[in-house]
C-alpha cells in the first residue's frame, strides 16, 4: 500500500443500493469459505440513534465549516462509480458525502470509484 494511503478505502453498497464511503478495518474468512469484511464507514447523524446508557462524551469531534470536495454516490443500482465535485460545485444533486482528504479524493479518482465532475473539474492535489 502507498504510504500516502495510511487505511485502504471501500465503497459499501447496502442491500437497498445506497453506497457508502467506507474504510476497510480488518477481513476474515469463515471455514465454509465465506469472507467477511469489517468496515467503519461515514454515515449522517439522523441515521444513528443512541444506545441509552452509553457515554459519547469522549468520541473525538471535528466541526468543519466547508469542504473542499463532495462525491455524488451513485443513484442507479448495481453502479459503483460515483461522481467527484468540488466543495462550491453548482450541479451536484443526489446523496453527497463531503470530502476534506485530498488522498481519499485521489484515491476515489485513481481507483475508479468516481470520475470528476465535467462541469467543476476537481483537482484534488
Amino acid at each position: 500500500m502507498a504510504e500516502e494511503d495510511p487505511e485502504p478505502r471501500v465503497l459499501v453498497v447496502l442491500p437497498d443500493g445506497q453506497v457508502l464511503n467506507g474504510i476497510l478495518r480488518g477481513r476474515r474468512r469463515d471455514p465454509d469459505g465465506v469472507w467477511w469484511y469489517q468496515t467503519t464507514v461515514d454515515i449522517r447523524a439522523t441515521s444513528v440513534q443512541p444506545v441509552p446508557g452509553q457515554d459519547y462524551g469522549s468520541v473525538p469531534t471535528v466541526v468543519q465549516d466547508t469542504y473542499p470536495w463532495q462525491f455524488e454516490a451513485p443513484d442507479t443500482p448495481g453502479e459503483t462509480t460515483g461522481i467527484l465535485h468540488r466543495g462550491d460545485c453548482t450541479v451536484a444533486t443526489g446523496r453527497l458525502t463531503p470530502m476534506s482528504d485530498p488522498v481519499q479524493a485521489r484515491a476515489f479518482l485513481r481507483e475508479g470509484w468516481a470520475t470528476a465532475c465535467e462541469t467543476c473539474g476537481p483537482d484534488p492535489q
